[in-house]
């Protein structure tokens, strides 16, 4: 049942995300023709394709909680230093 209620739940997790993503590529990428910015895109496309090749690699160094933690809590300060 937890199996079953998991997958459900994933499905309209990517449903969702597949929907706004869809959402976000037609107001910002679209030319004031209606045509789709292809330099944008492609863009785009290369900084996921990045992302996702960091994301398969593995680190050589062990994992020290404490800098996980710190790294996980400190914050984020913009450019008005808020």
């Amino acid at each position: 049942m937890k199996v079953k209620n998991q997958s459900k739940a994933s499905s309209i997790i990517n449903s969702t995300i597949g929907k706004h993503f869809n959402i976000f590529l037609i107001f910002y990428y679209r030319l004031g023709n209606g045509h789709i910015n292809f330099d944008k895109f492609w863009q785009l496309a290369k900084q996921v394709t990045e992302v996702v090749a960091w994301q398969q690699i593995t680190c050589p160094f062990p994992k020290v909680q404490t800098v996980i933690n710190s790294l996980q809590t400190a914050p984020i300060f913009g450019e008005s230093g808020k």
